[in-house]
């Protein structure tokens, strides 16, 4: 995880950012980045229904991105904050511990 200054970068890496399309004053966000690992990226996506399934707090990301933009784009910002999770877990050397409805979420 060393290889990556912050989340950002790594979800980058894994294509999981939308490619920027910026002109003078406007700035459209176009479809998935390409570059970088296919494999990464078609596992977490593929995960993202486990996960949705599994934990509450990506179950609620998901229908709240879903309802507003689609299936699948609520399953990449699922995948996207799966990543991001991974590697906090990683770095605090932490195991995975889903937030309850309720519960304070500690930092």
């Amino acid at each position: 995880m060393g290889r990556f200054s912050d989340s950002r970068h790594l979800c980058s890496y894994a294509g999981l950012v939308p490619s920027v399309h910026a002109s003078a004053d406007t700035t459209r966000l176009g479809s998935l980045t390409k570059p970088g690992s296919a494999w990464l990226r078609w596992i977490l996506v593929d995960v993202s229904v486990h996960a949705i399934n599994g934990a509450p707090q990506f179950r609620s990301l998901y229908y709240r991105v879903a309802k507003k933009h689609g299936h699948n784009v609520g399953r990449v910002a699922v995948a996207r904050a799966l990543l991001k999770t991974i590697e906090a877990m990683l770095k605090k050397q932490e195991p995975f511990r889903p937030i309850r409805k309720g519960q304070p979420v500690s930092a």
